[in-house]
């Protein structure tokens, strides 16, 4: 599906591009490139590359934009802001990266240029 705003209510597969956003209702194969969203109210299996993307089950691939939302997670997640609820061979790469159930610790380093950093 081509187009500037693509709604599908059903199963989608091969390739959804859009200057605004894909909202698919059911599932998704293939790959999702928009502007600005996508959205998939299933699941999803492929590529999804936009501004912000959004799988509201589970996702098997890779995540590519600012904001990578997935409440499940088989791939990768490349982003500003990675968020994960639940992670099954899950990696997010991304400046700010949420596992609801993954590995926190908080840790302090210091070396001769920063005297006292902490993490978390």
């Amino acid at each position: 599906m081509y187009g500037v705003l693509n709604i599908n209510k059903g199963n989608s597969k091969g390739f959804l591009v859009s200057g605004v956003s894909n909202i698919c209702i059911d599932a998704t194969i293939g790959l999702s490139v928009s502007g600005v969203l996508n959205y998939v109210k299933g699941s999803a299996n492929g590529i999804q590359v936009a501004t912000a993307n959004i799988v509201t089950n589970e996702i098997n691939g890779i995540q590519l934009g600012v904001i990578n939302y997935a409440k499940k997670l088989k791939g990768v997640q490349i982003g500003v802001v990675n968020i994960i609820n639940n992670k099954e061979k899950a990696i997010p790469i991304g400046l700010f990266s949420v596992v609801k159930n993954g590995y926190y610790e908080f840790e302090f380093t210091a070396t001769e240029v920063i005297y006292a950093n902490l993490n978390y």
